[in-house]
């Protein structure tokens, strides 16, 4: 992640594999939502309006969203982390934001 200032992110993942559930990280919080995922499924996880959606549908994922998940900024120089490792393609969309 580039910039000097924390930023917001949209990720999508499209699924190639079967996953149980799906976890996003930047090292300190994360967003994970338990519901299974079939290839071809895509979740969208938007860290700026904080919803959560499956195949285009807030009903099939945020009633799904794990209870200590939290919306987080992307950390400049940070990385992002995915689980189970192999289960989905990820984008990220983000502004950079300086100081």
């Amino acid at each position: 992640i580039g910039g000097t200032a924390p930023t917001q992110g949209i990720f999508t993942a499209t699924f190639i594999n079967k996953a149980p559930y799906f976890k996003i990280s930047n090292e300190i919080e994360y967003v994970q939502v338990d519901v299974e995922f079939e290839p071809g499924d895509i979740l969208e996880i938007d860290c700026v309006r904080e919803v959560v959606r499956k195949n285009g549908s807030r009903l099939e994922a945020m009633p799904f969203v794990h209870l200590d998940s939290d919306f987080f900024d992307l950390i400049p120089g940070g990385t992002v982390f995915v689980e189970p490792e192999g289960a989905a393609k990820v984008d990220a969309t983000f502004t950079e934001r300086w100081r």
